[in-house]
């Protein structure tokens, strides 16, 4: 059985197909994301309207786990989908370095944390790759930046 479930000022409609695999559909009819999870594990990805892949996250238990990646619309590099983001999850919490990306490939911000907090150093990149900015934090707590200046 099909469920239609339209959501009010928005560009979004759902179709429930069945309860371990549900599609979610922009108003114009693009597939906007396929979601495939049982008994907590599976995936979620997410597509632009033109089809091509937006985002893809991995679940385990429940919870997002491992590595999380997002994709610029119309960046490839030799006709691989170009990386906007990428995150790992260790139990639903953000684990390890993040990193953001430009749509030329250069970093845009590094991240670490330690169980779902920012920790250490974080840095931020300009589009040539040069630093332009890092930022202290210790247990998720903003300690202090130091603007580099070209």
């Amino acid at each position: 059985m099909t469920e239609t479930i339209y959501y009010p000022n928005t560009t979004q409609r759902m179709y429930v197909n069945e309860p371990n695999h549900k599609k979610a559909y922009y108003i114009t009819g693009e597939l906007q994301c396929e979601t495939n999870i049982k008994d907590g594990d599976g995936s979620d990805i997410g597509f632009y309207r033109s089809g091509q892949k937006q985002w893809e996250f991995n679940y385990v238990d429940g919870y997002k786990e491992g590595f999380q990646k997002g994709y610029f619309e119309s960046a490839k590099i030799k006709d691989t989908l170009q990386i906007s983001f990428m995150e790992n999850y260790k139990y639903g919490k953000k684990e390890g370095f993040q990193y953001d990306f430009y749509s030329n490939g250069t970093k845009m911000h590094v991240w670490n944390y330690i169980n779902g907090k920012k920790e250490g150093i974080q840095t931020s990149y300009d589009k040539d790759g040069s630093i332009y900015c890092k930022h202290l934090y210790k247990e998720d707590k903003y300690i202090s930046d130091e603007t580099l200046v070209k």
